[in-house]
């Protein structure tokens, strides 16, 4: 993946850690390399939050989670309460999503 030198905070979350939101810090814009579903080499160019998706995705694919680009704990806080209920019901949704087909997570470079 090659990456922008622009750097932009913004906040997210993750279902692998759940009840907590974050700022951190990524990439403006990036391309990624990966395969399409028949196989065949593709390249996208991303800006904006579609850039801080496949960062934050392909971040799984290495073991990181957001909170480790996340240096300074004011920058960390639990989700307000009521929207962790709303998280919960997502996670068994995706669970279900994730076990009928491929691997959620596959980085090609």
């Amino acid at each position: 993946a090659r990456k922008s030198r622009e750097i932009e905070d913004g906040i997210e979350g993750c279902l692998s850690v759940p009840g907590w939101l974050g700022e951190v810090p990524r990439r403006r814009a990036v391309t990624v390399k990966g395969l399409d579903p028949r196989g065949r080499a593709i390249r996208i160019r991303a800006e904006g939050l579609l850039a801080r998706v496949f960062q934050h995705e392909i971040d799984h694919c290495d073991g990181v989670l957001f909170i480790d680009h996340i240096k300074d704990p004011e920058k960390i806080w639990p989700v307000p309460e009521g929207e962790e209920e709303a998280a919960e019901a997502d996670q068994e949704v995706l669970s279900r999503v994730a076990a009928s087909g491929p691997p959620a997570c596959k980085a090609v470079y």
